[in-house]
Formats: C-alpha cells, structure tokens, sequence
C-alpha cells in the first residue's frame, strides 16, 4: 500500500494552517484568561516583533527560495548568505527593539513581554532561514512533524501562563515554541537535505543584495504600515482601547498571514523553469485569493456576533474595529498573491513606492483619529493602508513601463545620447 504524499504547496499550506490557527488559539487564551488589558500588552510585544521580523530578514526569504529551486548554486553559499542576512537583522533589531521599550516606559508587565517577544523572533528568524531551504527544495512535507510539535508546546506554555495568570509564563511558551521549531527544522535540512555547512559565495551574496533589498525595502514599510497603530494606540489611547484593537486584530491577522503563506507556497511555481508549472501556480494563487477572500466578507455582516462568541461579551465594542479590519483583510489577500507574482516577474521595484505610500497614509490617519476614536479609527487607517497599498500594485507595473519607455524615446531624441540599455 502506497503512502498518502501531500505535493510540495500542499504540504506547505497545511503547515501554514497549522501555525496560523495555534497563534489565534494562543489570542484566546490570554484574552478570556488574563482580560484587555493583558492582551493588549500581548498584542503590542508582538506587533513589535512583527515590525522588526521583516528587518531582521530584509527579503531574504523569495531570493533564497529562487537560488535553493534553481539548484545552480551550492546550497551552503544560499544558507551562507541567508544567515549573513539575519546576523545583520538581528543587531537592528536588538538596538531598535531596545529602544522602543525604553522610549514608551513600559511597565514591569509590558516591558518583559516585549523581551521575550523580541527573543522568540531571533530563534524565529534562524527557524525561518532554515524553512528557505526546506521550501526551495519541495520539502515542507517532513516540516509537518516539526510544526506540529513545536505548535503544542508554544500552546502548553501559554496554556499554562493563562492559568496560572502569568502574561511572562505565556510568552516564555511562545519562546519555547520558537527554540523547537528551529531546532526540528535544523534537523530536517541535515538529515534529509544537505550538511549545514555554509560557505561564502560573493555570487551568490550578490544575488541577496541586489534583488533583496528592493523586497527588504517594500517589506519593512509594508510592516510598518500593518503594525504602527499597536503603538501608536499605546501612545495616544488607552490600555483598553490596545487590548480591544489586539484582539480584533489577532482574528484578522490570521488570514493575512494565511495569504501570505499560501502564496509562498506556490512561490517556488511562479520560479519554475517549467512553463507549465508557472501556469498551474498563477491559476492555483487566482483561486486561492477568491477563496481566502470569502471567509471575511461572510462574518462581516455578523462583525459583532463573531467576536463576542470568540472571547466573550466584554469584547463587544471592538465590533466597529472587527469589521473594518475584515474588510481590510480582503483587500491583504490581494497584495499579498500579486506582491508573490511581482517578485517571481521582475517587478519588485515597484513594492517600495506602494508600501512607502501606505505607511504614510497609514500613520497621517491614526494620528488623525486615535485621540477621538481609539481602536476604531486605527481600524479606519488600516483600510486606507491597504487600499493604497493594492491600488500601486495594479497600477504600478503599467506605469513603470511606461516611464521606461518615454525616457528610452527621449534619450534616443536627443543627437549623440547613447540609448537606454534594455533590461
């Protein structure tokens, strides 16, 4: 009898899923266990770290996944290059990290959740180096075994801090969760992969630096702009108004953090010398984008029923927040399968400039309605953002071409100038 084999994205999905539903699985424990106030320094430790996972690898990952696929270069020199970048992002994100603690003046509680959180995104980050290779190489079906445990024991920890009232006890879970994850994954690119032995490649380091850091660039203001409003909440509102805020947000950033694997896992398609296979991974990306979609815009009529039954009648007036964040994860479904096609098309230039806009607009309509509408007009801002963020993305391919074109016609209009170089 033949064993069942899930394919490569398939498999990389149910990873997804599973990670995905432990994280909003944890949400709920601390916010019926520990209450607002709580989550909201729940929340906030985490949207830190979420902010600086993005520096911490700086486009790394769709560069890494390319070269392990294209198996053109030394798997070492890919790993080599992928830790080059994490050892960089790991000292922004200690120093920044720092200082966003030491600027706001956290309380006892916050500013240890903020250190655990910012001590699970290293390990995370190593965890996620590794999961490069384990994606490039159609692996993820041996990464199901590590997701799996170390998800159970990321829920025991916070489990356990939920009952015994401890908000450090649960995050130290989220710590420890991380420490296996990396540790399973480590163990399955040796055993299964190749030796981690990683060796220097100036080729292949140039291949990080060059297409890298226009993704870098673009995923650092995309971050920005998914998680300015946690702090600017804790700033301008109200411990209760955070918390609220936190726990609509936790339901919602579940799907975009769905989208967006899901569209990594058919990454390694798009890439594929195979013009079949990049057929199959646009026409598979298109449905799952519809599919993903739906599930908000169904609970959008029913904002207020959902999350009250989710954590409890004390949550009912994030229900104006919910909804708003509902219909901004439609349009995160969206970016995040065309920002995967952008980047396996050559377009990554055009990212920085719809995530730059979106940040702004994202932190000018927070400042303007936090004072007066707390979670709700963070809520509010996130829309904006991410309308912004999507309308680049459609439009921007087709204006960057055409500004190629007009300045290759008026460089070839003017006597003695050398045309533009096609690219």
């Amino acid at each position: 009898m033949k064993k069942l084999r899930l394919p490569p994205a398939a498999a990389t999905m149910v990873v997804q899923v599973i990670d995905m539903g432990s994280q909003v699985a944890a949400g709920v424990l601390v916010a019926r266990a520990l209450g607002p106030v709580a989550m909201g320094h729940y929340t906030f430790a985490l949207a830190v770290a979420g902010i600086l996972a993005i520096v911490l690898l700086f486009g790394a990952g769709e560069v890494a996944i390319t070269l392990y696929a294209e198996r053109k270069h030394d798997p070492g020199a890919v790993l080599e290059g992928s830790l080059a970048a994490l050892s960089k992002g790991t000292a922004i994100t200690v120093v920044v990290g720092l200082a966003i603690g030491l600027g706001l003046r956290l309380d006892a509680q916050g500013a240890g959740s903020l250190a655990l959180a910012l001590l699970a995104l290293i390990v995370n980050g190593l965890a996620t180096t590794f999961n490069y290779s384990i994606l490039g190489r159609d692996a993820s079906a041996r990464d199901l075994p590590v997701i799996v445990v170390s998800r159970a024991v990321m829920l025991a920890g916070v489990a356990l801090g939920a009952w015994r009232g401890s908000l450090i006890i649960a995050m130290a879970g989220q710590l420890a969760g991380a420490i296996t994850l990396t540790a399973g994954r480590a163990l399955v690119v040796q055993r299964n992969l190749f030796p981690l032995r990683p060796r220097r490649d100036e080729e292949v380091r140039e291949h990080f630096r060059r297409r890298g850091r226009w993704i870098g660039v673009s995923s650092v203001f995309g971050s920005i702009s998914a998680r300015v409003d946690m702090i600017l909440l804790e700033g301008l509102s109200t411990p209760v108004q955070l918390g609220l805020y936190g726990g609509a947000y936790r339901v919602i950033n579940g799907v975009a953090a769905g989208a967006g694997a899901f569209a990594l896992a058919l990454f390694p398609g798009l890439v594929s010398a195979d013009p079949a296979a990049r057929k199959r991974a646009r026409k598979i990306g298109i449905l799952a984008s519809l599919g993903l979609s739906a599930g908000p815009l169904l609970i959008l009529p029913f904002a207020g029923a959902f999350i009250t039954l989710l954590y409890g009648k004390g949550w009912s007036d994030a229900a104006p927040a919910f909804a708003w964040l509902l219909g901004a994860s439609v349009l995160q479904v969206q970016t995040a399968f065309l920002s995967r096609r952008l980047v396996a098309g050559g377009g990554e230039k055009v990212m920085p400039f719809g995530q730059g806009l979106a940040a702004v607009a994202n932190v000018g309509v927070n400042l303007l309605l936090i004072p007066t509408m707390g979670a709700h007009g963070a809520a509010i801002a996130t829309f904006v953002a991410e309308a912004c963020v999507l309308s680049v993305y459609l439009a921007g391919p087709r204006l960057f071409h055409l500004f190629r074109v007009n300045r290759s016609e008026a460089v070839q209009g003017v006597p003695g100038a050398t045309p533009a170089v096609p690219r």
